[in-house]
């Protein structure tokens, strides 16, 4: 079992909302650029933390397994 982290900047968390996706997560992003690292070495049994800044405080999204 592998621990990731992974940073939701406020467009990704917008996009969220606009969908209306309020929870449980469905979701992981993650993709070839720095800004959102690729996710394909995620593993069934992996665990994902999404993490964001907002008002300057770092918020765990939830934890994804």
């Amino acid at each position: 079992m592998a621990y990731y982290t992974v940073y939701w900047p406020q467009d990704r968390l917008d996009e969220l909302r606009k969908t209306g996706d309020t929870g449980p997560i469905k979701v992981v992003f993650g993709s070839i650029h720095s800004r959102m690292p690729s996710i394909a070495s995620i593993k069934v049994g992996d665990v994902v933390f999404p993490v964001s800044l907002l008002d300057r405080h770092l918020y765990i999204m939830a934890s994804w397994t």
